[in-house]
């Protein structure tokens, strides 16, 4: 039965746990909280046996029903809802110990996940209190007094464990599928807004863009393997991926689309890129980056990769815009094998075709933009120089907002480059491409993706429809196709998800910072491309203004057990994270053992002579098999080994009564006992 104390303390656990999610759950959660809380009370004054029982599973049903027709099922706020909800329901059928013990579990539950989501400083008012409550509860349940000096005295001693277990915990963040890829299990549930989401297209208004990264939604992650020599060791830099996806051409009225006739097979396979002749296309690369993909579906046909493709996985092929395409569109997760150049030069020869199209532009719309352009050109002696120059009119003096959506004029570029002067990634490509178009310079619109979600410790990258990104390309003949980002340096300080939870974040280095260098060194391709430009210029790390408490208590993350692992020379991976744990574990176990033998060790040796030679003793007579109990005394002990003898009893009885004597006594013994008593149990032995 459940006595007076458990009737108060249960409430009590329910009430605060509840107290603790009613400014993170939605109203709906919160009305039935309030229900079910009061429910319980009349239910159980009401009813008894049977009736109880389902009244209580009906008023559960009925909750479970709201919740699933008002809430998404797989959210983690339906879920606590739905524990909250039955703890209290379990309340009015309150009967045994068993009962109380699933309301108690239900309130540490509860506790556990009000930690998710509160503020590390937060949690360390709330759950002291919580964790007090629920042993008041728990020590009603089980009749057991606490003992406050014991309990504090256990605490101290599971204090080293409990620290160790702190930093050495891998601190991975994210919602259940992240940390199933994190950890290597292929848990894989797409949701049904995934499932209708709308795919990237041949066609893209300045807006779309910002309209897409408002949501969250996969997109892919990526599994990076380690190498040497010319291969690329693990995740690069997040500022350096970009996954390329449609390449667009046209622009009239403030909307972009692909070649004519794209939709069909045969015209995007046409000119495409084989393995045989990949190698022909390239005229000089990086490292290659070595990884694995796993998709999710977008109805699309293209298949991601970091630009530039070093390989061609099954079923699909490069087209002549070197967008990597499957042969069907992608309706199921799908994972494929891949290679990548992150530093390429592609193309030796620009056909007449490409160029009209890469050098086409709308006359009748923009006409300032179409006059900075023809400036640029006229005031610069190189096409190189000119496309500097633009990229230093984007570089200053303009917003880069993920929220901004669009123009409504229809000279947009124009109100973006000399009135409003903000925009996303889609609208300073999209002005850098019409200014290179008027100044003579072939050029092309890229969408895709960049960056991601680095996990830290682990050698995966989430990217989200939130890192949609727009870029440009500009041919140059003694380079071939080369990517400008005008809005790069902006999203690396407004776009935090390029830093996500990565190595570069976590150690506070610039996120641009080279890990190796480049083996496109070329002068000219360095001045074409003020991203490499960039790179290749030493950037002062900034400071950590945390202090220590924020820093290694309240706030301690990846990044901090990312630097220890680096200190020790070991590679940045949650497995070697709990490798150094279990090390450590094993040290401090064996330390303890090894402190504790030598402190028995220094009380052995303080102890009177005639208890070391009892306790010799009894060390040999436990040869026998009969070992001494800890509660038995000698003399019994001696005469239950007696009982098990059958040959020499008079010099048994002699010796035992000797060392007997002794003992109670505190008499002597003869300087031959021992051996004595040694020859006695050797013929015992010898006996069986």
């Amino acid at each position: 039965m459940i006595d007076s104390t458990s009737k108060i303390s249960l409430p009590a656990v329910l009430a605060y746990v509840s107290l603790l999610h009613i400014g993170h759950l939605p109203a709906v959660s919160i009305v039935l909280l309030f229900v079910a809380a009061a429910a319980s009370f009349l239910l159980a004054r009401m009813l008894q046996g049977r009736r109880l029982m389902l009244a209580s599973t009906c008023a559960a049903l009925v909750a479970v029903a709201i919740l699933l027709s008002t809430m998404e099922w797989r959210s983690g706020d339906t879920i606590v809802s739905l524990f909250l909800i039955a703890g209290w329901l379990k309340m009015a059928e309150l009967q045994s110990e068993r009962d109380g013990l699933l309301v108690w579990f239900c309130g540490l539950w509860g506790l556990a996940m009000a930690a998710l989501w509160q503020s590390p400083g937060l949690s360390l008012l709330t759950l002291p209190i919580g964790l007090g409550i629920l042993t008041w509860a728990l020590a009603g349940l089980t009749n057991i007094r606490p003992r406050p000096m014991r309990t504090l005295k256990g605490a101290a001693i599971a204090l080293p464990l409990t620290a160790l277990l702190f930093v050495f915990t891998p601190r991975i963040t994210g919602d259940l599928g992240v940390l199933s890829f994190a950890l290597g299990i292929p848990l894989i549930i797409e949701t049904q807004a995934e499932k209708e989401r709308d795919p990237m297209q041949d066609g893209l208004a300045m807006g779309d863009l910002a309209t897409r990264s408002k949501n969250d939604l996969r997109v892919l992650v990526a599994t990076f393997f380690g190498g040497s020599g010319k291969f690329h060791n693990g995740p690069p830099l997040l500022g350096d991926i970009y996954w390329r996806g449609p390449v667009l051409w046209t622009f009239e009225e403030g909307n972009w689309r692909g070649r004519d006739g794209w939709e069909k097979r045969t015209s995007r396979m046409k000119g495409k890129i084989t393995h045989k002749t990949l190698d022909a296309e390239l005229r000089e690369t990086g490292k290659i980056s070595v990884y694995d993909v796993t998709l999710f579906p977008h109805r699309g046909h293209w298949l991601y990769a970091m630009d530039f493709p070093a390989a061609v996985p099954p079923s699909s092929f490069i087209t002549r815009d070197y967008q990597l395409q499957n042969l069907n569109p992608v309706r199921e997760i799908l994972t494929y094998p891949m290679m990548s150049f992150l530093d390429y030069r592609a193309g030796h020869s620009l056909d007449d075709e490409t160029r009209a199209l890469a050098l086409q532009y709308p006359l009748a719309e923009n006409p300032r933009t179409l006059a900075l352009g023809q400036q640029l050109r006229d005031k610069n002696q190189t096409p190189v120089d000119t496309a500097r120059a633009g990229m230093a009119i984007l570089a200053e003096g303009y917003k880069y907002d993920k929220r901004f959506t669009g123009y409504d004029a229809n000279d947009a570029v124009d109100a973006f480059l000399f009135d409003r002067r903000e925009g996303y990634a889609s609208h300073f490509a999209t002005a850098y491409v019409l200014l290179m178009r008027a100044a003579g310079i072939p050029a092309r619109l890229i969408v895709g993706y960049r960056g991601g979600i680095h996990l830290g410790l682990t050698n995966r990258v989430y990217v989200l429809e939130n890192h949609a990104h727009a870029w440009a390309e500009i041919w140059l003949d003694d380079y071939g196709w080369v990517r400008m980002d005008p809005a790069a340096g902006f999203a690396k300080s407004a776009d935090k998800e390029i830093d996500g939870w990565g190595l570069a974040d976590a150690l506070g280095q610039p996120e641009q910072q080279p890990d190796q260098p480049s083996q496109l060194q070329d002068e000219g391709l360095e001045a074409a491309d003020p991203s490499r430009l960039r790179a290749a210029k030493p950037v002062s790390a900034p400071e950590d203004d945390r202090s220590w408490w924020e820093r290694w208590i309240t706030d301690f993350k990846s990044g901090e057990q990312i630097g220890l692992l680096q200190s020790i020379n070991l590679k940045a991976h949650w497995q070697n994270l709990i490798w150094v744990a279990i090390g450590l574990i094993a040290i401090g176990t064996l330390v303890t053992f090894g402190f504790r033998k030598l402190l028995e060790t220094r009380a052995d040796r303080r102890l009177p002579d005639i208890v070391k030679v009892e306790r010799w003793a009894c060390h040999q007579l436990a040869k026998l098999g009969s070992r001494r109990r800890p509660t038995e005394g000698l003399r019994s002990y001696l005469t239950r080994i007696e009982d098990k003898l059958e040959f020499n009893r008079d010099s048994w009885s002699a010796l035992t009564s000797e060392l007997c004597t002794a003992v109670y006594q505190k008499g002597t013994i003869r300087d031959d006992f021992k051996s004595r008593w040694a020859t006695l149990v050797n013929m015992a032995l010898s006996a069986e």
